[in-house]
């Protein structure tokens, strides 16, 4: 079973299966999940150590070949490895975008956004068209991040 590997074991409620799994095997564990390695932590005290302590060994994903075609790798602070560019993209990312001033400061935009989209939705049902779920979510979310960047 090399191809679905640990996939059969854990059933349609995994979080039970990992729960049990850690009873046998521990805090920490590594299993096969298809064709990936995945290293599952169900401890606070593991997970506080591994994030907080060790989280440059566990902080490489494994990426997929539509990241690395359109060379999102080299970019993109989610995929790029620990690097001195990363490290400045992290600090911009969490002084800049991230800092609680500054979401609040741009709730109202957020707000705006969704109530915009609840709007479109709201005219478009009466009507009886259809609404492509997908690429309405993709537009807000777009315009959600653009606003709260710029």
């Amino acid at each position: 079973m090399p191809i679905i590997g640990n996939l059969i074991d854990l059933g349609d409620k995994p979080h039970r299966s990992f729960t049990k799994l850690a009873q046998i095997h521990g805090p920490v564990m590594s299993l096969k999940l298809g064709s990936l390695i995945t290293v599952v932590v169900s401890s606070e005290t593991m997970a506080k150590e591994i994030l907080q302590k060790q989280d440059i060994v566990f902080s490489n994903l494994t990426m997929i070949d539509a990241i690395r075609a359109c060379q999102h790798h080299e970019v993109w602070l989610t995929w790029i490895p620990v690097s001195p560019l990363w490290r400045t993209l992290r600090k911009v990312c969490n002084t800049r975008i991230f800092a609680s001033m500054k979401v609040d400061t741009t709730q109202y935009l957020r707000r705006n956004k969704i109530q915009e989209l609840i709007a479109n939705v709201g005219e478009s049902c009466p009507k009886g068209e259809a609404i492509n779920i997908g690429q309405a979510a993709f537009d807000t979310t777009i315009n959600l991040l653009s606003n709260t960047i710029f």
